[in-house]
């Protein structure tokens, strides 16, 4: 819905398998996989900080029925990320530069994710996965917001005042020179 809203899509045919698998839908559903991977990472080092918790009340978590299985679902969903987001920049959704910006948070979380695993949430892994999981979201979701594509363009447009030009127009401009002494048509460049 949030992705239908801010893309401003809406059904030509009137259709909900147009909205849901139409063009353009793809960042859509990357980014509802990056909100559903991130919670694994995120879901599952809590629960280990809480696991006693969890076994008194008679609910089998993986954080104390399996503590490496745990590790390896959170480590297995936060390399997912890195898919995720070169997908947003493979669909146009943000620009390639997105790839660069986003791996290194999404390393960080990996990173985490990885100690998490080795130590099965012990030795204070648990935590360190935990807030890094909780700045990761708004980080890539900033990113991805600020590096969406043609932004830096329009700013920068709209700071120098150049115009905006369509791929089918182009954009001619005068040299300074004229074609032949006396005549009116100046000579022009292409430039798109």
């Amino acid at each position: 819905m949030g992705w239908t809203a801010a893309a401003g899509q809406c059904a030509h045919e009137g259709t909900w398998q147009e909205l849901l698998f139409g063009e353009g839908t793809a960042g859509g559903w990357l980014c509802a996989t990056l909100l559903y991977a991130w919670q694994f990472p995120h879901f599952n080092s809590l629960s280990w900080s809480i696991r006693d918790e969890y076994k008194n009340a008679g609910y089998r978590m993986l954080a104390w029925v399996n503590p490496a299985r745990n590790g390896r679902v959170a480590l297995r969903y936060s390399i997912l990320m890195f898919p995720v987001c070169i997908g947003l920049s493979y669909c146009g959704v943000t620009d390639w530069s997105f790839i660069a910006t986003s791996s290194a948070i999404n390393g960080w979380m990996t990173w985490k994710a990885v100690e998490f695993w080795r130590e099965q949430g012990h030795k204070g892994t648990a935590r360190g996965l935990f807030w890094a999981s909780v700045w990761h979201l708004p980080i890539v979701l900033v990113l991805a917001m600020a590096q969406k594509k043609g932004l830096g363009e329009r700013v920068w447009r709209s700071i120098f005042g150049y115009p905006e030009v369509d791929d089918e127009d182009e954009l001619y401009y005068e040299v300074g020179e004229w074609e032949e002494e006396g005549s009116s048509k100046p000579i022009v460049e292409r430039r798109s």
